[in-house]
């Protein structure tokens, strides 16, 4: 297996310093004769992999996705589109041919990382640095201090945008296919970043105008043959850390995603270019883990267009499906709290539609879904008989534990409160609402520190669609649940917090009273409306909820380059 030291005496860092000073890479290895690779890229995770992994039944076809036409032909850009939010979707990445960047092009960007890669090991160490201001370096291995292995690849890095890049900087045996190359790709990222805008529902304009292709880096990596094939990775399992990358690969192959736990090959399609769509929607699309293994057969060559932006990514405000692109969400929101009389207020001046404020777009795509209920039954309890003896009490219990349990939530009657104070706490609310509405003004406030408040809307700011509601709130006792104390916290998941909601009705009005008995909390605890960046709004909803805290592109490159590149996801760090 290429170990000739015992395990006392081998020094893992003392390799790596010697393997990096020689500024020859891995090639200069390959160029040395070896047989054996030398310890410090053997994978153990990777051979652990490959005893304990299992023949693989998975029939998948890799998406190829044809862009002929995508600009000229509005049928086909509209199937296009389509494919690429299944592919987006179910792969996370997918292959596109008839791009519009010709053979001749991909292949001279081939031979041009090739022959930077197989000129005189002298000429290469001019550019060997870890400098990464540097616009233009060679090297092995980023993390190579970090990583607990070393990988089977040599790398140049070219940062072409935000520029200008002096083609000067580049070295002279690739510089005018570097520049041609680039160019044309950064052509292609244009127009996928439209197609991408619109898989996502957003204008086609929307992620070009965030500035997610402002950033070029493009690296053209070099895997040497390798004699252990078996024992080592040309490049670990990980995920990208921009918003798109553009991956033209040569003939020889080894590039695989993992897919439904399995990883699958990506094979060779002439003329085709893989993307990789990565943390584009921070969670609404898959961010696609891959690896490339090494391969025995011959030298291999990958051009990596890597698309990010120095930018901070803001919020998408707009509701794309229902508004023109002037609507202001936040000035709709402010003028609608600013009348302080409420959707009733709404409804007394005459509205034939509702206001944008209030669509929802998750109820629309759960109307689409929705499948008939008619099979459940919901639970009602009967309590009248729960002081009666222990054998009635034991039989209400275990009826409240199977409703906690399947349900979260049930009905309960003959519960004590007679029928006349019901209708009359219904009554009552009604003639608060219904009341003049100078009148109501008086109590109307978002201070939750206020014992009586009015309010539509109470996550008004902060949430994706207002609900078609007005409340009163009444703080009755001094305490009242915090967050931490959910009914799945308290019972470790036996008891569930149902999920519930409340259907805008034709007909009514509908009025009903919830007492909630928790701890007050302060506004402190209400999520901040003034925060700007973080994921893109229309895609959370009910069904794919906010799981990142807001993050700069500074923040995420930081952590990321200082915990090294490695399979587990960088957006774990910045979960909420």
């Amino acid at each position: 297996m290429g170990l000739t030291e015992s395990d006392s005496d081998y020094d893992f860092m003392s390799e790596i310093k010697a393997f990096d000073d020689s500024k020859a890479g891995v090639k200069g290895l390959v160029d040395l004769g070896i047989t054996k690779i030398p310890r410090m890229f053997i994978d153990q995770q990777f051979l652990l992999e490959k005893k304990s992994s299992v023949p693989g039944d998975l029939d998948v076809s890799v998406p190829i996705i044809d862009l002929e036409g995508v600009k000229e032909d509005l049928t086909r850009r509209a199937k296009i589109i389509e494919s690429v939010r299944n592919a987006s979707e179910n792969w996370g990445f997918f292959q596109v041919v008839n791009h519009g960047i010709p053979a001749s092009v991909l292949d001279e960007m081939i031979e041009g990382v090739r022959r930077f890669h197989e000129q005189d090991t002298e000429v290469k160490k001019g550019f060997y640095t870890r400098d990464r201001p540097r616009k233009v370096l060679f090297l092995s291995n980023f993390n190579l201090y970090k990583s607990q292995r070393a990988t089977w690849r040599d790398t140049l890095s070219c940062l072409i945008a935000p520029g200008p890049l002096d083609p000067e900087e580049l070295p002279g045996v690739c510089r005018d296919i570097v520049m041609d190359y680039s160019k044309r790709v950064i052509a292609l990222a244009f127009t996928l970043f439209e197609v991408l805008s619109e898989a996502l529902g957003l204008n086609p304009s929307r992620l070009n105008d965030m500035g997610c292709g402002d950033g070029l880096i493009l690296l053209g990596h070099y895997y040497p043959k390798c004699p252990e094939p078996e024992l080592t990775l040309g490049t670990c399992s990980h995920c990208d850390t921009n918003f798109m990358t553009i991956l033209l690969q040569d003939q020889i192959g080894g590039l695989q995603v993992l897919h439904e736990s399995q990883w699958v090959d990506v094979p060779y399609v002439p003329g085709a270019l893989v993307l990789i769509s990565n943390v584009l929607s921070l969670g609404f699309y898959e961010m696609k883990l891959h690896e490339r293994p090494s391969e025995c057969v011959n030298d291999d060559e990958k051009i990596h267009w890597t698309g990010g932006s120095k930018m901070e990514v803001k919020h998408i405000s707009e509701i794309h499906s229902r508004v023109d692109p002037s609507y202001d969400r936040t000035s709709a929101l402010k003028d609608f709290d600013e009348t302080k009389a409420g959707v009733k207020g709404l409804l007394d001046g005459g509205v034939t539609k509702i206001p944008p404020i209030f669509v929802d777009q998750q109820l629309i795509l759960d109307k689409r879904s929705a499948k008939s209920d008619s099979q459940f039954s919901v639970p009602v309890i009967d309590l009248g008989d729960v002081n009666k003896d222990s054998s009635s009490r034991a039989e209400i219990i275990d009826k409240v534990r199977n409703a906690c349990e399947k349900w979260g939530f049930f009905q309960v009657v003959n519960h004590g409160i007679p029928r006349n104070v019901l209708d009359e706490m219904i009554d009552g609310i009604r003639k608060f609402h219904e009341q003049d509405t100078e009148r109501k003004k008086e109590f109307y406030t978002r201070d939750l520190s206020r014992k009586v408040v009015y309010v539509s809307n109470v996550d008004l700011y902060t949430s994706k669609a207002a609900n078609w509601r007005d409340s009163i709130f009444l703080f009755m006792a001094p305490r009242w649940p915090t967050l931490e104390e959910l009914p799945e916290l308290m019972s470790n998941d036996k008891f569930k917090s149902v999920n519930h909601r409340v259907l805008a009705k034709s007909n009514g009005p509908r009025i009903s009273v919830a007492s909630f008995f928790r701890t007050q909390p302060q506004l402190g605890d209400f999520p901040d409306s003034s925060r700007l960046y973080g994921p893109i709004k229309e895609l959370l909803s009910e069904e794919n909820r906010q799981i990142y805290r807001e993050i700069s592109a500074r923040d995420f490159l930081t952590y990321k380059y200082s915990k090294g590149i490695d399979e587990a996801s960088s957006l774990e760090h910045f979960k909420l």
